[in-house]
């Protein structure tokens, strides 16, 4: 089934609900749909204290969103009453949303499976392409409990006055995840700022079924955070992405990793120009989490080019760093201009 504009112009078919209450807070409610698309429209929230655009539940499996606008009106929340698209605890497969506009909202997605093991309880094989996103209040997109999600060439602005800001919030992203050719710009210069949390990835992971983080640009300001922040990866390949740190302290690091293994790190830019440090590295003994670095380009100011631990130190500089780690030996620091 397609529900299409018949001009083929977006803005000629408007689909619109306010929700009163918990018990019909959508739009549209796809709970238990299969192989339904939406196509060329407008689709929009008018609540207040309850906004979703999509509801999405029951096993909705291979449904599309197409270059749709979906949008709410609420900005100055976090409730998940006002997620743009609310799912929770459902296992829905192989959807898809591909060249939409999401506006507004404390969340674009809030997208959670059952749980993460068995791997069949998580939602799997979800499509994000060629999305924008903006006005989001609190985070843009909040995966939970997913198998093998791609995000890839999306675009998400966040520029919201709240305290703590996620761009992508991750949590349990299981198996060969792709998260590619991403632009994520948090412009405020206060408050906290992580443009790409994945916390507790990857326990399903193996070399031959590897996450891949490439070819993202993403900007961060803000008095403190990290944006990119990698905790339990295994075999992450963060290849070719270009990553602007502007936060004023070199306590943060531009990129944090914490334990996981055979993380690698190939032909980034990494720029710190406002005195954050490049990496922050917290890896037990041996092996350590970072099997791979080189051929990366960096630029910082401040006091410490980075932190590594076990050995509990901050080499104050790139060559120290070298020194330390054993690797980068093609990698080079340059001013970015």
């Amino acid at each position: 089934i397609t529900f299409q504009s018949e001009t083929g112009n977006r803005n000629d078919v408007n689909l619109t609900y306010a929700p009163t209450a918990t018990t019909n807070n959508w739009t549209v409610n796809m709970n238990g749909a299969d192989w339904v698309t939406f196509k060329n429209m407008s689709i929009k929230s008018t609540g207040t204290t309850y906004s979703n655009v999509f509801a999405w539940a029951g096993g909705a499996d291979d449904n599309t969103v197409m270059n749709c606008v979906v949008s709410n009106p609420v900005y100055a929340s976090t409730s998940t009453y006002n997620a743009i698209v609310y799912s929770s605890g459902s296992i829905d497969n192989r959807n898809r949303f591909i060249g939409n506009t999401f506006d507004g909202g404390a969340y674009a997605f809030y997208w959670w499976g059952s749980t993460y093991t068995p791997v069949t309880s998580c939602k799997s094989n979800t499509l994000w392409e060629g999305n924008t996103f903006t006005n989001q209040y609190y985070m843009c997109c909040y995966f939970y409990y997913q198998n093998e999600p791609v995000f890839k060439n999306n675009s998400i602005l966040m520029n919201s006055a709240y305290s703590t800001l996620y761009g992508l919030y991750n949590y349990y992203i299981m198996g060969a995840y792709q998260y590619t050719g991403n632009k994520i710009t948090m412009p405020g210069a206060t408050g906290s700022r992580y443009a790409m949390y994945i916390y507790s990835s990857g326990a399903t992971n193996t070399l031959g079924n590897a996450p891949l983080v490439a070819n993202n640009f993403i900007t961060v300001n803000g008095a403190t955070g990290y944006p990119v922040y990698l905790y339990y990866q295994s075999f992450t390949r963060f290849y070719h992405n270009t990553v602007v740190n502007l936060v004023a302290s070199n306590s943060y690091a531009t990129v944090y990793i914490y334990y996981g293994n055979d993380v690698r790190l190939r032909n980034n830019i990494i720029y710190a120009p406002n005195s954050a440090m490049v990496y922050y590295q917290y890896s037990s003994a041996t092996p350590h989490n970072v099997t791979v670095a080189d051929n990366n380009i960096y630029y910082n100011t401040g006091a410490n080019f980075g932190y590594l631990y076990p050995t509990g130190t901050y080499p104050t500089s790139f060559t120290a760093w070298q020194t330390a780690t054993a690797k980068e030996a093609s990698s080079k620091v340059k001013t970015v201009t």
